[in-house]
């Protein structure tokens, strides 16, 4: 009798458990249904990577880093340029030859120039 009732005491209430059908119905039914967050269509990854750089005509971060790094940038004389702080007075002396005439009115009276 005690070996009996030690292993009824193993077992799980009716009332509180499910069957072994019961539980392989229900994973089932779980392993059916696609979890839709953060994925994509077939149609949505293929535009995503169409919009990618093609690896076969690109040059990687390292790559273009040796190739910048082989150019030997040429010095110029900057010494008479001007910079945004720079602060420049300019003179000016312009003769101006009046070739035209100009004809003003004051008081009514016109003068020719």
């Amino acid at each position: 009798m005690g070996e009996t009732d030690n292993l009824l005491n193993g077992q799980a209430d009716n009332g509180v458990s499910y069957t072994k059908g019961e539980e392989d119905t229900l994973l089932v039914l779980k392993a059916d249904k696609t979890q839709l967050i953060d994925l994509y269509t077939k149609g949505e990854a293929d535009n995503l990577l169409n919009n990618k750089a093609n690896q076969s005509i690109t040059y990687t971060k390292i790559e273009t880093d040796q190739h910048i790094s082989q150019i030997e940038a040429a010095t110029a004389d900057l010494s008479n340029y001007m910079t945004l702080g720079t602060a420049q007075t300019i003179k000016a002396n312009k003769t101006f030859n009046n070739t035209c005439r100009c004809v003003s009115s004051i008081d009514g009276m016109a003068t020719i120039t």
